[in-house]
Formats: C-alpha cells, sequence, structure tokens
C-alpha cells in the first residue's frame, strides 16, 4: 500500500482510463452526429433563403460547448471516482476549468469545420453553376455522413485527453497527501493501430512535473492539449502513476 498512490497498478490505470474513454465515446458520439448535422441542415436552409450561412455559428458554438462541458464533467467525474474511490466536486470543476482553457480552441476549431464545410459545397456549386435550392439539397444529402464521420474521432480525442487530465492531477494530488515521491509514466496500447512515435514512448518515466518526449514533442501526458494534431487526435495511450524508484 505504502508503495501506490491508490489500489490500482499501472495496467489498472491504463485500462480504467481506456475503458473510460471507450464507455464515454459510444455515449457523447451520437450526440456530436446529431449537432454537426443540425448545424449543416441549418446552414442549408440559410443558403436556401440567400442569407450568409455565418448567421448559424453562435448557435452552433454554444450547443457544441455544452456537449464538450458535459463530457469533460463526466470524464473527471468517473476517473475520479473509481481511481480515489471518493468524489470530490471541487476536483471535478477544477478539472473542468482547466481544460475549458484549452476547450474554447476546441469548440472553434469543431465549429469552424463544419461551417468551411458547408461553404465549401456552396462554393464548389456556385462554380457548377447551381443555384441556392440545389447546392441546400446538397449539404442536406452530405450531412448525415460527415457528421458521423466526424463525431466519433471528437468524442474520442476530447474524452481521452479530460480522461487522462484528471489522472494526472489525481495523481498529483494523492502523492502529496501520502507524502510518496511518484513519477508519471507513458503506457501504450500495444496493438498495430498504435502509432509508431507513441509505442516508442512506451514505459518512459518522468517526473510529475515533467514533459514526455514523444515524436521530438514535449507532452505533458497522451491528450495534451498543447500537443499537435498528429500526436493528439485518435491517441489511446494513457498516463498512470508508479513509485520512484
Amino acid at each position: 500500500m505504502a508503495k501506490r498512490i491508490n489500489y490500482f497498478t499501472k495496467y489498472q490505470q491504463a485500462a480504467i482510463i481506456r475503458n473510460n474513454v471507450d464507455a464515454l465515446t459510444r455515449k457523447y458520439a451520437p450526440a456530436f452526429t446529431k449537432e454537426i448535422a443540425r448545424a449543416m441542415k441549418e446552414g442549408a436552409n440559410l443558403c436556401e433563403e440567400n442569407l450568409p450561412v455565418d448567421m448559424l455559428l453562435a448557435r452552433h458554438t454554444n450547443r457544441i460547448d455544452k456537449i464538450l462541458t458535459s463530457l469533460w464533467t463526466e470524464s473527471a467525474q468517473n476517473i475520479r471516482q473509481i481511481l480515489s474511490r471518493r468524489k470530490d466536486d471541487r476536483f471535478i470543476m477544477g478539472i473542468v476549468e482547466y481544460i475549458k482553457i484549452y476547450g474554447a480552441v476546441k469548440v472553434t476549431e469543431i465549429t469552424y469545420t463544419t461551417l468551411k464545410g458547408i461553404k465549401d459545397t456552396v462554393t464548389k456549386g456556385i462554380e457548377e453553376g447551381l443555384g441556392s435550392a440545389q447546392i441546400a439539397r446538397e449539404i442536406r444529402k452530405n450531412a448525415p455522413e460527415i457528421s458521423k464521420i466526424r463525431s466519433n474521432t471528437i468524442a474520442r480525442t476530447e474524452t481521452h485527453q479530460a480522461s487522462n487530465t484528471a489522472n494526472m492531477q489525481l495523481m498529483k494530488e494523492m502523492a502529496n497527501e501520502l507524502g510518496i515521491e511518484m513519477v508519471k509514466e507513458w503506457v501504450s496500447p500495444h496493438d498495430e493501430r498504435v502509432r509508431k512515435t507513441h509505442e516508442n514512448a512506451n514505459g518512459q518515466q518522468v517526473g510529475m512535473n515533467e514533459k514526455f518526449i514523444v515524436g521530438g514533442e514535449e507532452l505533458d501526458y497522451p491528450g495534451d492539449p498543447n500537443g499537435s494534431a498528429e500526436n493528439v487526435i485518435n491517441c489511446r495511450c494513457a498516463v498512470v502513476s508508479v513509485p520512484k524508484e
């Protein structure tokens, strides 16, 4: 017990994080699918009425923000309760507020990607000599497939980030409480889907306030919002705690 900040080995911690990501991806992907499709259909309606499609941006942004906040909160709650076996609303809200600092950028990226897709369809339609009604039909036709493709990536990436953020903060808190010197370790899923740079990082240990070096990039943990898209999107690695040797 003295050698561990909770009741779980590093492999159990990694499994708990991945299970949380899988479960919440399944739960929230449909919400993103529905919202992106809804925004595209709103864009189609605006196009049909010869109104600027930018008018949908504020509503789409607000709805995406609500979904993401719910996802981040539930991710932090699950990790806190499972790995520490206790509930702490202040801890959870602290994690959510921390993520929201970077989340504003995520919301903007998601909503502007939706808007850009609509505008690209409009531009292409105009170049092909289509009328506003025809362009609107094309946007509506594409909405189900595009929204479904994007939603799973968004849900998985955001749940992964929130889960690893919560675990890293929890590790620091519990180590301080118990007076145990810990390090954090990068753990990859060890399968054919893992990118080579992440597999190479497997087993890398650094201090709790130090950075991992992954593919030449400094990351605080898997899913670090400061990381590049190549290192973050669809990552399935986990950050875990181990006693310092």
